[in-house]
């Protein structure tokens, strides 16, 4: 027969000594101790002193836990925040990385890169050619990137700001990436460098670099977690994956991830509106701008879209194309594009184009619809 309802005052020692139960419930004033024990119930107590080796399934309603039983610790750096992040409940932008599934590219290079920038955000070295990628991805994914050498290691980087490391000192952080070996690629790695200088690449200082393996002829998804970054990382952070490989070879990557933490998660698929406007902080181009014509030459406007890291320097893909609108267009390639150095912020920029002879004085001149003269604008790291 079922015993009803306990309401002695005391349970200690793993015993029971009370008379009768209610409820499934223990409404004791005091557990003292709970050891290789499951709970089923309600704990309604003011007071748990200890609960060790023991399954809880109902609630603990207790207005007290003591004795840092739970500590701040195990939220903050343990199985806690590891678990919810395996669960994809860290909420926010987790993803350090900018531009991780190669989805943006601006420059619309699709191959042939050897060294500098690539897809958005990402610059390679060492590389004898390179090739996005839009097929046989892992799930999920639509783009990536192929980095092919003949000897030596062909580096895959992205440099982080200052401002998107600022809370990073002393922290964990997880990377995690799909590799692939496409053509005699054998062993990947990954480092984490820091800038000596804030936002200053031209030096760095190693923290680690890691030996992820053998790559293998399927898409494998690798981590690395560093621990305790130093305060060097403030500067902002450079991260390399590169592989070696026998004769000529060649290794994909998509899916990189750079966040907080001791687990990796998921990848994070941001809006492609939002990832554009990330990469756009870093490198624009642009055929929307106004001008007038003065002296063979047009002197134009153009305002960002996105705020830009810093004062951009200004180039150009092919001839400008202007119209005023009426009767005139001009397809020309100026002798000089430049920025007017008084009138340049990270919200716009005023330029001169040289070798405009035909425009007329004060005149005013836009950019062509639909032409492939496009202006371009970089502050990248």
């Amino acid at each position: 027969m079922p015993l009803s309802r306990i309401n002695t005052n005391s349970i200690a020692n793993n015993s029971i000594n009370a008379s009768d139960l209610l409820d499934a419930s223990v409404t004791a004033a005091k557990i003292l101790s709970v050891a290789n024990t499951q709970i089923t119930g309600n704990i309604v107590s003011s007071q748990i002193t200890s609960v060790a080796n023991t399954q809880i399934s109902g609630n603990i309603i207790g207005s007290q836990i003591s004795r840092n039983t739970w500590s701040n610790t195990v939220f903050q750096t343990g199985s806690v925040e590891n678990y919810l992040n395996s669960q994809s409940m860290n909420l926010g932008m987790r993803n350090r990385i900018i531009n991780g599934n190669m989805a943006i590219n601006q420059r619309g290079t699709t191959s042939g890169i050897t060294s500098g920038y690539f897809v958005d955000r990402w610059t390679l070295s060492g590389c004898s050619t390179s090739a996005t990628l839009t097929s046989s991805l892992p799930t999920g994914f639509s783009s990536g990137i192929s980095i092919n050498a003949t000897s030596g290691n062909p580096i895959a980087i992205q440099k982080i700001e200052a401002k998107n490391c600022s809370d990073l000192s002393g922290r964990n952080v997880t990377l995690s990436f799909y590799a692939k070996n496409l053509s005699n690629a054998t062993t990947l790695y990954a480092s984490l460098a820091y800038a000596t200088a804030s936002d200053n690449f031209g030096s760095t200082t190693t923290i680690s670099e890691q030996n992820l393996g053998t790559l293998t002829s399927d898409w494998v998804r690798y981590t690395y977690t560093w621990t305790n970054l130093a305060s060097g990382v403030l500067n902002g952070l450079a991260l390399n994956l590169l592989c070696a490989g026998t004769g000529t070879f060649s290794m994909g990557i998509t899916g990189v991830q750079l966040e907080v933490g001791n687990a990796p998660t998921p990848f994070e698929f941001r809006h492609f509106g939002t990832e554009l406007q990330l990469c756009q902080r870093y490198y624009q181009q642009t055929n929307s701008f106004t001008g007038v014509g003065a002296s063979a030459s047009l002197y134009g406007i153009v305002t960002f879209p996105v705020i830009m890291r810093s004062s951009p320097s200004i180039g150009q893909t092919a001839a400008l194309q202007i119209t005023d609108g009426v009767t005139n267009d001009w397809t020309q390639s100026p002798t000089s594009i430049s920025i007017n150095s008084s009138r340049v912020s990270i919200y716009g920029v005023d330029f001169t184009a040289d070798n405009f002879a035909s425009v007329t004085n004060y005149r005013p001149y836009f950019a062509k619809q639909n032409v492939t003269g496009l202006i371009t604008l970089s502050a990248e790291l």
